[in-house]
């Protein structure tokens, strides 16, 4: 039988969405941002009023009215936040980290995140489910920041685009108004993947708990309590890695026309490039224990987002590829996915279709284009 709440939902708007600033536009910003709570408390009264009128007309007994609302979210490049939006988001990520774990005693909320990309996560990377299963999984990261930590902004994402010149001196890294820069050996914890413990900014000798390791034939998630790390990659290297996220390279990206090919050209290039850069933690499967993780694949479902704008009523419901990871799985067939697949972020989440999120309708958002045009990078 359908529930109270999935009547009043019927009434009730749930589109979520979000847009990439090209112009300056803090005034909108902020009046929106000033608007959001009344908009809110018109919707829940709204809901409550209908619930009263279902309760009569249906003759059903309350068990559940909405008490929260969604409504237009814009998740906006880093540095067009101001100070206060950027404090206001990393005391979010804070948060989460200071919250008990779901799953591990001893471990943080946060951590369950890293602890789920490895164990859920594995077999969608160079694989068709690739970009679907990264938009729901940081959807659940930014619903967690919201619910369970109070936090009234959304995900923002970083344009790397922006930095291609130098990555290093990205405004992402700042130690006051960003995530802190490069590690270094100052510290009693220890590192992984090359890198050394971040000893400045919000997450200064942040412990994180979860590491992963190759097995021969995937990857195994250990207990592993050690500093957040980062390693910048520097020389020839650095400069190569920065060449494959300047504008021309993500136009050529955009250019491609099969969905096959614009996600395997998407992840091995731009995408590979920032965790090859920055190394540490980001270096491996629990690449989510740094928070810049997030702001990057918000950048990778933007662009996702931009392809299939170019011609949404065809490019929301292609979906072509492997199944699964076909680095770890060397014999899975090269055309087996479905829109009918299911995405599992395991106990973070209920698992959901493929076509459920290709065009919005579990996630919810969609990019509104500040500009009109379907390809900022023109």
């Amino acid at each position: 039988m359908e529930s109270l709440y999935e009547k009043i939902s019927q009434f009730m708007p749930r589109k979520w969405k979000y847009q990439p600033l090209v112009n300056h536009e803090r005034k909108d910003i902020e009046k929106e941002s000033a608007s959001r709570y009344n908009s809110c408390l018109i919707s829940i009264c709204l809901a409550a009023v209908l619930s009263m009128g279902i309760i009569i007309s249906w003759g059903v007994s309350l068990t559940r009215v909405p008490t929260s609302c969604t409504h237009l979210v814009r998740r906006m490049e880093w540095r067009e936040l101001n100070k206060t939006q950027k404090q206001d988001y990393i005391s979010a990520v804070v948060c989460l980290t200071e919250k008990e774990s779901h799953f591990e005693p001893g471990s943080s909320r946060y951590d369950d995140f890293a602890y789920m990309h490895v164990f859920e996560g594995t077999v969608t990377h160079y694989a068709a489910s690739f970009l679907p299963w990264h938009r729901y999984f940081i959807h659940i990261y930014e619903k967690a920041l919201i619910e369970e930590c109070g936090f009234h902004g959304s995900l923002p994402y970083w344009d790397w685009a922006l930095d291609a010149h130098d990555l290093a001196a990205s405004p992402i890294f700042d130690p006051i108004d960003g995530f802190g820069g490069n590690g270094t050996s100052r510290s009693s914890l220890p590192a992984i993947f090359g890198g050394h413990c971040v000893t400045e900014g919000p997450f200064a000798n942040a412990t994180r708990h979860w590491q992963s390791k190759s097995n021969g034939h995937g990857f195994d998630i250990l207990k592993n309590p050690h500093c957040l790390s980062r390693g910048f990659q520097g020389g020839e290297k650095k400069t190569e890695l920065e060449n494959r996220v300047t504008i021309d390279a993500i136009n050529s990206v955009l250019s491609l026309q099969s969905y096959e090919e614009f996600v395997d050209a998407l992840e091995v290039q731009a995408h590979n490039s920032i965790p090859q850069f920055v190394r540490g933690d980001f270096y491996g499967l629990t690449a989510p224990n740094d928070p810049v993780f997030y702001l990057h694949h918000a950048q990778v479902d933007r662009l996702w987002w931009l392809w299939q704008q170019q011609d949404t009523e065809s490019r929301t419901k292609t979906y072509q590829g492997p199944r699964q990871n076909t680095r770890v799985h060397a014999n899975e067939s090269l055309s087996g996915s479905s829109l009918d697949d299911v995405v599992s972020l395991g106990n973070l989440s209920e698992p959901v279709r493929v076509h459920e999120i290709t065009g919005s309708v579990i996630v919810d958002y969609d990019y509104v284009l500040t500009d009109r045009r379907l390809n900022p990078y023109v």
